[in-house]
């Protein structure tokens, strides 16, 4: 190969790049704007799985009194985090027990990155002490689902250890 011609190899090769980042750019600019700004503000509830029955391959959205109490409860949770600061916040039912008296949710302020507990007893919800009881990937802490009673539905694995955010961490199968 003749210099000319890995230069101007090289010179395709850059012009592709930039191209590339330019169009990942004004996409991701083009996404920013183009969103209603009342969408992402306020507070979201999302049931996931839990707000749908699945009957013949078919989802049909529930709408009983079950759901509508949970509903309930995360929108006011998400009503008091707006009240402390937030502009927005996400309440996402990640799993629920077979008897759906115990949820795994993420939630957060502006984006669900933590995760916690919440249970109904004697007819009310209450969530579990949150954040600080999981490891960095989401694993509860053993002790935390033992002394909650936390169903091995949604908390199939625990983490426990002595150290547990620098990484000697021991998983076990409950």
């Amino acid at each position: 190969m003749t210099k000319s011609k890995i230069r101007a190899d090289r010179t395709k090769n850059l012009l592709t790049i930039v191209t590339l980042l330019l169009v990942l750019v004004t996409g991701s600019l083009l996404f920013t704007l183009s969103r209603d700004g009342d969408e992402s503000e306020g507070v979201h509830v999302d049931l996931g799985a839990l707000g749908y029955e699945f009957d013949s391959g078919r989802a049909i959205k529930k709408d009983d009194k079950k759901t509508g109490d949970l509903r309930s409860f995360l929108q006011r949770m998400g009503e008091k985090d707006i009240s402390l600061g937030c502009t927005s916040t996400y309440y996402q039912v990640v799993t629920a027990s077979p008897d759906e008296k115990q949820i795994l949710l993420n939630y957060g302020c502006d984006y669900p990155n933590a995760h916690m507990f919440a249970v109904k007893t004697s007819g009310t919800w209450k969530t579990i002490s949150p954040t600080n009881q999981f490891d960095i990937f989401g694993i509860p802490l053993c002790s935390h689902v033992n002394v909650n009673h936390i169903s091995t539905a949604i908390a199939p694995v625990c983490a426990s250890g002595s150290e547990l955010l620098v990484g000697k961490i021991e998983y076990s199968v409950r």
